[in-house]
């Protein structure tokens, strides 16, 4: 069997990425309250960047430790024209830059949309404002794709209220200057765009007086428009859209009435093809995001209103004859759907919600073992053999789950006396890797000599010896 192995370092020294963590940054307390207008990407180097508006209407981009939550660095970016600059997207170029969309708000609210592009560490390098059908016209830039060498953002143009709006696709390269744009006749009050393999698909949608249609439309990235669907209210049973999400179908996350529903698109010609709704949830729950994997879909659910004190977040895994397993629930609310993501890794997920009178918050997770398909499952427990032995630094652990255990990994002195718990913790099954550095409990160096490392499980007990050498 193939070992491909989860790591879990427990050093000051090595640091990887299978923690999981849950932090809250109150002095970045967002606009509006508790409402969270940011963004947030992985960048290159597996770590976090976060372009967020705080209280006092001021910019920042901030880049987090992926290990431990901790602020790498932080810096404020404005312009000095406009007030309330919101960030509504962030992309890292191949160069280790980052360009953000946003918009902006004039006098009289008028919009008007934005690039900013900054250095590695947040310096500012360039800024555009760009104004789409003239200075009397409010608009703004969301969603921005990266390309093989340029950029694809998704910006809009509001022409009177919310009757009648244009979406601009604007091409553009890493110096901020257009190379292409094109205008769609939309007529939509929001809309999202996702990038699939050799094409794009754009799905945007118009309320008025609590009534929802939704335009979706799937064209080449040459431009040209492969197909395009509009369903009104009746259509849909007032479906009220959140989010798409793309995988071997289409999926249009959101709302009928007060029950979480996921609409199914299917990709050749932009039909609905199946409805998942969720009535056992409480009353104002809807679907923010998912995420297919292995004919399954990983379900984000937000439950309750978004400046309620008891909000919820809930996740579950939907199998593919419809069942509810794996079900997990989080204090905060979601602002948008994309502060949810899975990371780089494939085995980990990341939240970044907010809670009222606290500020934002960030939640790193594992992935339910289903849809976590770099792990194959073990046939028995094991503890194998630390590497190297002896040590002198660090040596590393190997063990094996066959099912879901609450475990506890601990190192003896051959008294018996317990030099350092590595990990205590209910684990999934799979094969993971931990790391001992020679401490004890206290941050302590330990003598050199024999000790002994023991794998503990409710039912179980595996145990090995290990040679520390100075």
């Amino acid at each position: 069997m193939k070992k491909i192995f989860l790591i879990v370092i427990f050093s000051i020294f090595v640091f990887a990425q299978a923690q999981t963590w849950e932090k809250t940054y109150p002095e970045y307390r967002p606009i509006f309250g508790d409402l969270a207008p940011f963004v947030f990407k992985q960048t290159q180097d597996n770590h976090f960047i976060w372009a967020n508006v705080d209280i006092n209407s001021e910019n920042y981009l901030i880049k987090i430790d992926r290990n431990n939550g901790d602020i790498i660095f932080e810096k404020k970016f404005t312009f000095s024209s406009y007030f309330d600059n919101n960030p509504k997207d962030i992309v890292e170029t191949d160069s280790g830059n980052f360009l953000i969309t946003g918009v902006s708000v004039q006098g009289g609210g008028l919009q008007k949309g934005w690039l900013a592009k900054t250095d590695c560490l947040g310096n500012s390098l360039n800024q555009k404002i760009f104004v789409f059908g003239g200075d009397f016209y409010s608009g703004g830039f969301g969603k921005i794709i990266k390309l093989d060498s340029t950029y694809l953002a998704l910006g809009y143009t509001r022409v009177t209220g919310f009757t009648k709006t244009f979406e601009w696709l604007v091409e553009f390269n890493e110096n901020l200057e257009i190379i292409n744009q094109k205008i769609f006749d939309l007529e939509i009050n929001s809309s999202f765009i996702q990038e699939d393999s050799s094409y794009f698909f754009c799905f945007s949608y118009l309320w008025v007086y609590n009534s929802y249609s939704i335009k979706i439309v799937k064209f080449e990235k040459n431009w040209n428009i492969v197909w395009e669907k509009i369903y009104h209210e009746n259509d849909i049973n007032g479906f009220r859209p959140e989010n798409l999400q793309v995988g071997k179908n289409y999926y249009l996350t959101g709302r009928i009435s007060l029950v979480p529903t996921i609409l199914t698109i299917d990709k050749e010609d932009g039909t609905i093809s199946k409805t998942n709704s969720f009535p056992n949830f409480p009353v104002f729950a809807t679907v923010k995001n998912c995420f297919e994997n292995n004919g399954s879909l990983f379900v984000f659910l937000q439950i309750g209103k978004e400046l309620e004190y008891s909000t919820k977040i809930t996740t579950f895994i939907l199998t593919e004859d419809n069942q509810i397993i794996e079900h997990k629930e989080y204090d905060g609310y979601l602002s948008t759907p994309g502060n949810i993501q899975i990371l780089k890794d494939k085995k980990h997920y990341l939240i970044l919600a907010a809670k009222r009178g606290q500020g934002p918050k960030i939640i790193v997770d594992t992935l339910p073992t289903p849809l976590n398909t770099n792990i194959e499952i073990p046939n028995n427990l094991a503890l194998y053999q630390n590497y190297p032995n002896p040590f002198n630094i660090e040596t590393k652990i190997t063990y094996q789950l066959p099912e879901s255990e609450k475990i506890q990994i601990c190192i003896y002195n051959l008294q018996g006396q317990k030099i350092k718990t590595l990990i205590q913790k209910s684990t999934g099954p799979g094969t993971y890797e931990l790391s001992w550095n020679g401490l004890n409990e206290e941050g302590k160096e330990v003598s050199s000599g024999i000790y002994l490392y023991q794998l503990i499980t409710p039912n179980h007990s595996l145990s090995k010896k290990m040679v520390l050498k100075k």
